[in-house]
């Protein structure tokens, strides 16, 4: 029988401090109940794609790189999401659903506006 040891030691000297600082704010559509999901950057489109999590009628905005909001009120998440993502194969947001809802992925017009869902 072998038996291997190693001994791990603390680190000692102090931590670097990194003072953040705030760059950007989004402000999606009000929802009462909060569940904010995800936020995704899609680079090719340039914007922040948010969600909130929970139903296929919750709010989904759409942000420009500076955190405007260029997509109107009422624009639905139409997926039951409760994770996002942007896929660098398909160029495509992606998200997975509740349960064994299981994943999809938006179609997007023109403008970059989810149309509807792919399954």
């Amino acid at each position: 029988m072998l038996l291997l040891t190693w001994t791990a030691i603390a680190q000692t000297s102090k931590t670097p401090t990194v003072n953040l600082k705030k760059v950007l704010t989004l402000k999606p559509s009000s929802y009462e109940a909060g569940n904010g999901a995800t936020v995704v950057w899609h680079p090719g489109l340039k914007r922040y794609f948010t969600s909130r999590a929970g139903n296929a009628i919750y709010p989904l905005d759409l942000f420009s790189a500076i955190g405007r909001k260029v997509s109107e009120d009422g624009l639905k998440t139409m997926f039951d999401v409760r994770g996002m993502w942007y896929n660098t194969m398909t160029k495509k947001v992606c998200m997975n659903g509740y349960n064994e809802t299981g994943w999809a992925s938006y179609n997007l017009n023109a403008k970059g506006k989810p149309e509807d869902v792919r399954l």
